[in-house]
């Protein structure tokens, strides 16, 4: 049980890591969306 529940717990917060990139690209110029989706 213990085994599965780490995983999860590190896709959430490797989610949570995309989506702030992805925000932070928006609020910044253009030009940094590239980077951040490439970076995912």
């Amino acid at each position: 049980m213990s085994e599965d529940a780490t995983p999860l717990k590190y896709l959430q917060k490797s989610m949570i890591k995309t989506r702030l990139k992805i925000l932070e690209a928006l609020l910044s110029p253009k030009s940094n969306i590239k980077e951040a989706t490439l970076e995912g």
